[in-house]
């Protein structure tokens, strides 16, 4: 699931390590409901910007291995790959 870890992410206001409250879009997990069929169960799926990991807990209570990062717990999908270990 995710680790926090201090980052370097700063807000507009360039409050280093946190975001504001409209930088925090949160895609519902129904938004999923669509393209489940489409994922084969024994992959490993990465959400590269997680947030508050709404997207993760919804794949993993429907039985899929997630990895679930952010920029704001330390983590740049830029320059990161976990574990180098993942499907989609």
């Amino acid at each position: 699931m995710i680790t926090p870890k201090s980052g370097n992410k700063t807000n507009r206001r360039g409050e280093a390590g946190k975001s504001l409250p409209y930088d925090r879009c949160q895609t519902p997990g129904y938004a999923l409901d669509q393209l489940l069929s489409y994922l084969l169960s024994h992959w490993v799926i990465w959400d590269c910007a997680c947030g508050e990991g709404i997207l993760v807990e919804t794949l993993e209570s429907g039985g899929y291995d997630c990895i679930g990062t952010d920029i704001l717990s330390g983590q740049d999908f830029l320059a990161d790959d976990p574990m180098n270990f993942w499907n989609a």
